[in-house]
């Protein structure tokens, strides 16, 4: 939800809220919008306890603009998000049932 891609698309005016799913988001089949707060929290609320709970990629623009890119800027992007979790727009956890 807070990835620089989607602020940037907030600040465009594209977007109104960080946590609505878009037409390409529900293209993709997804069904929730997370920061790392409310997935820790749903995760949390579904009995598991998390271990590990990070951002992992870092994608500064729509998924039909980074298709141009080649595999050196996108493991660029990949290092950068290591650096800056909460600006990405993937999320990674690890988390055992309580």
């Amino acid at each position: 939800a807070l990835a620089i891609h989607k602020r940037l698309g907030k600040e465009m005016g594209l977007i109104k809220n960080y946590y609505t799913l878009t037409s390409a988001d529900k293209a993709k089949g997804h069904f929730k919008v997370y920061d790392q707060n409310r997935l820790g929290k749903d995760l949390a609320s579904a009995g598991f306890k998390i271990k590990y709970l990070s951002g992992f990629f870092f994608k500064p623009f729509s998924s039909s603009q980074m298709e141009i890119y080649d595999d050196s800027v996108l493991d660029g992007l990949y290092k950068l998000g290591q650096k800056s979790p909460d600006l990405c727009s993937s999320l990674i956890t690890v988390g055992v049932r309580s």
